[in-house]
């Protein structure tokens, strides 16, 4: 029989167990005859119930000892779980990472605005080891993004944080990311701050962002040098370009991306024969072909313009071999597409500025016409604006991805032009193997995607064994919740098969 001699608690517990055959206790058989007897039980004297009594209350007392006892076990059993757990995070897979393959993996790590919640600050909360690292590393503080946000206000923490990150970044490189949507309220004067102390560390810039505007000459004014430099994305105030912005990019021999919103191309010059990525505007034809000309390297290209200041360009065609990327932004394609070719052209892009007028059937079939001269390897096409999905036939066959836009109910008679078409029921897009539809009806938007024959139509397109991506986006709203609930349950088991479906409500995945 057990005999406990110490629990976790300390204390002694005897065996309190009575036998088996302990004369104080009363045997049951006797109660019985006794009550069967009709006498009173005058062979039972107050000595031997109060012994009873005795033992009663012994025995209440051992299984309050007991209890006692279990609840100490239980307690010394929580605490070596609780080890045990600890024990077994050792042996976590993240610990046994090499240093560098850490450090990588918090480089992946998105940077949010300067706040001591985000990264890289959070990352010394988890344990010493990461804070350790993320103290050591200074390329995880040379990230620096600022979003300030209509009706955000900056605070003195927020410069005292980024002389901090400055300062632990070391001599690396800078990427930094700026944007200030305040337009009708006043500057925050430690945003004047911010800026001077990044200005302060102009040598280290090489990604950079900048989208304030208002504050162009401010900034761009008091630039020099910029001999790390390798990629410029900022938007100037056309009204105030810095006369010091002219020949700034001239004197970054790193440059190779240069990305200018609000303000021709022709108000900078720019090392063209370095750079492998553009985007500006262009006012006239003639730029546009200089800036070929001279690019010889340039891989993507994205140019703006609602229409040109001069005609069609004097020169013959013009070959451009090395670009792969192409996006025409409200630019008057009809006036520049016959002179062009792009034989390795594989993602093309057509879009229009918000207001600004879609591009026509006319201007469909000159880029189509573009295409089938240049014989290129054409895998992307996305058009952001209601077309005829037949006009784009005779250079579909070969597109894996598809971006379009529809009204109303269109985005089923798109599955059935994509799937059937109008010239002797060939298949438009036989290799599709990502689609993404659009629907930017005003109202009750997402209907396209409820309608009836939709479902029949993604089945079609699964079954052919090719189709893995289909993201529905709805430009106004679904109008009612109803609509992308309709849309799981269609496309329900074709996600439970692999299909990898988005459902993008206005600016939120559901």
């Amino acid at each position: 029989m057990p005999s406990f001699t110490t629990y976790p608690s300390g204390r002694l517990c005897q065996n309190a167990r009575p036998t088996e055959r302990d004369p104080d206790f009363f045997p049951a058989d006797t109660i019985i005859q006794l009550l069967r007897s009709g006498r009173s039980p005058f062979d039972l004297d107050n000595i031997s119930l109060s012994k009873i009594r005795q033992d009663i209350h012994k025995l209440e007392s051992h299984v309050a000892a007991f209890d006692l006892a279990i609840r100490g076990l239980q307690k010394h059993k929580n605490r070596v779980n609780h080890n045990l757990r600890m024990y077994h995070s050792l042996f976590a897979p993240i610990r046994r990472l090499p240093l560098d393959v850490l450090i990588h993996i918090f480089q992946l790590l998105p940077v949010d605005t300067i706040d001591p919640n985000s990264t890289p600050w959070i990352l010394g909360l988890v344990c010493y080891s990461w804070r350790s690292v993320y103290l050591s590393v200074p390329t995880l503080w040379s990230r620096i993004f600022i979003d300030i946000r209509a009706g955000a206000e900056l605070r003195p923490q927020s410069v005292s944080m980024l002389h901090t990150s400055l300062s632990r970044s070391q001599r690396s490189p800078l990427t930094i990311s700026a944007s200030y949507d305040n337009q009708s309220s006043p500057i925050s004067p430690f945003l004047f701050s911010i800026l001077d102390l990044l200005i302060s560390h102009l040598s280290r810039w090489s990604v950079v962002e900048f989208h304030i505007p208002r504050l162009s000459y401010h900034i761009f004014d008091r630039l020099g040098p910029l001999p790390m430099l390798r990629t410029i994305n900022v938007t100037l105030d056309p009204r105030v370009v810095p006369l010091g912005t002219r020949d700034l990019l001239m004197h970054s021999p790193q440059l190779r991306a240069v990305s200018l919103t609000a303000i021709p191309l022709s108000s900078v010059d720019l090392p063209l024969s370095r750079l492998s990525s553009l985007d500006g505007v262009i006012q006239t034809p003639e730029h546009l072909f200089n800036i070929l000309n001279e690019a010889k390297g340039l891989e993507a290209l994205t140019i703006s313009s609602s229409k040109f200041l001069s005609g069609h360009p004097s020169c013959g065609t013009l070959t451009v071999p090395n670009i792969c990327r192409l996006h025409f932004r409200s630019v008057p394609v009809q006036e520049i597409s016959n002179s062009l070719l792009f034989p390795n052209l594989k993602y093309l892009v057509l879009g229009a500025h918000s207001g600004a007028q879609p591009y026509s059937s006319s201007d469909i079939r000159s880029v189509v016409n573009m295409i089938e001269r240049s014989q290129c390897p054409l895998r992307s096409l996305s058009l952001n604006f209601t077309v005829c999905l037949c006009s784009i036939a005779a250079i579909s066959s070969n597109l894996t991805q598809l971006s379009i836009m529809v009204e109303s109910w269109a985005a089923c008679e798109t599955f059935v032009s994509l799937r059937v078409g109008k010239d002797g029921g060939r298949d438009l897009v036989p290799n599709l193997v990502e689609l993404r539809i659009t629907d930017v009806t005003s109202k009750c938007g997402g209907q396209s995607f409820t309608h009836e024959p939709f479902g029949p139509m993604i089945e079609s397109r699964w079954n052919g064994g090719r189709l893995r991506r289909l993201e529905m986006h709805v430009k106004y709203g679904w109008g009612d919740p109803y609509y992308s609930e309709v849309v799981r349950r269609t496309l329900g088991k074709y996600v439970d098969e692999g299909l990898d479906v988005v459902i993008f409500d206005g600016e939120c995945v559901v």
